[in-house]
């Protein structure tokens, strides 16, 4: 099953039969057979009739549509079973104050972890020395941990992340890509890429918990807020570094993605009309890499999956286990 992403102005879909048929100006620029499409990601002006769209409904096919910064417009996603038991204890969960103190703990140590491991590899192939700094990182872990309230909690992450930024930005081989972090608008194209990837990961794990039964905007880290996806947000967390930021490096320091790929709007950097049609099919193979999740191995739906089974078993026990922990239990593998 493939991720199609569709990032040229003009086009239109439409069904033959069997396959999505995707025209511009008239003429048919590509075929795609139905049953080999999981999603359509949609960046800029494309036009689907409705009867495409019901098709892509009944079908399963989750249809997204960002605007040419790679923000998220809005999406529709089919109906799914939704599992009532689940989503009433994760509202009772929601209201508890210690529960959602240590959950939201598990999830920030899984963060740090996630950066120092990070810092550790590609410091270790670049061979930059980063003993010390990464020393320092560790501790504010452990106070971390140590946190008597959420927006303590917060605190710390805060202090740690602008220090992983400053030693990340250490990593890319040339200089300006990154100039530490800087998100609405993205003020280098480091930045740039780092926020389109945190959006699309945030969408798209919100969709699959949504459809396993899981109210994707109750978080527990992340407070409710009007449009935002907290609990998308909370799951993207361990995820950022083992993933958006890997994968932001692997770019610019294997030259993917260079510098003149990006455009200035808006007072930010952003992918320019062409650069964009490289990105996506990049993006959509590193998905699919098989390579090293914290507690676990394979491509990045797996680690997703390990991080949704270990949210049933805490919401469903009402008591936070380690994700590394249960990555060791009975209860894992025989949901794998």
């Amino acid at each position: 099953m493939a991720d199609i992403y569709i990032t040229e102005h003009g086009i239109t879909l439409h069904r033959s039969g069997e396959s999505l048929v995707l025209k511009k100006e008239g003429v048919q620029i590509k075929e795609l057979e139905l049953k080999n499409i999981e999603t359509i990601q949609v960046f800029g002006y494309v036009q689907a009739s409705s009867h495409v769209l019901f098709e892509l409904l009944e079908r399963g096919i989750e249809f997204a549509y960002y605007n040419s910064n790679g923000n998220l417009i809005g999406q529709l996603t089919p109906p799914h079973v939704k599992n009532v038991e689940l989503r009433y204890k994760q509202y009772e969960l929601s209201k508890d104050e210690n529960f959602k103190l240590e959950f939201a703990k598990e999830l920030i140590q899984g963060k740090m972890e996630s950066c120092l491991y990070l810092l550790e590899e590609f410091s270790k192939n670049a061979n930059i020395e980063l003993r010390i700094e990464i020393q320092a990182l560790r501790a504010v872990r452990l106070e971390a941990n140590e946190a008597k309230d959420i927006p303590a909690l917060m605190g710390y992450e805060g202090i740690f992340a602008k220090r992983y930024y400053e030693n990340y930005g250490r990593l890319f081989r040339e200089e300006g890509v990154f100039n530490g972090r800087s998100k609405r608008p993205p003020r280098d194209v480091g930045n740039s890429v780092l926020s389109l990837l945190y959006t699309i990961l945030t969408n798209r794990i919100s969709a699959y918990i949504d459809g396993i039964g899981f109210d994707p905007f109750i978080g527990f880290l992340h407070s409710l807020e009007y449009g935002r996806l907290s609990l998308g947000c909370d799951m993207i967390e361990p995820l950022r570094p083992l993933f958006c930021d890997w994968f932001t490096l692997k770019l610019f320091n294997q030259k993917r993605i260079k510098s003149e790929d990006f455009e200035v709007r808006d007072n930010g950097y952003y992918l320019n009309d062409l650069s964009r049609k490289k990105f996506y099919p990049l993006l959509h193979n590193e998905l699919k890499e098989n390579r090293d999740y914290l507690y676990m191995r394979g491509e990045l739906l797996d680690w997703v999956k390990f991080q949704t089974e270990w949210m049933k078993k805490v919401f469903t026990d009402g008591s936070v286990i380690s994700l590394k922990e249960f990555s060791k239990s009975k209860d894992f593998h025989a949901a794998g």
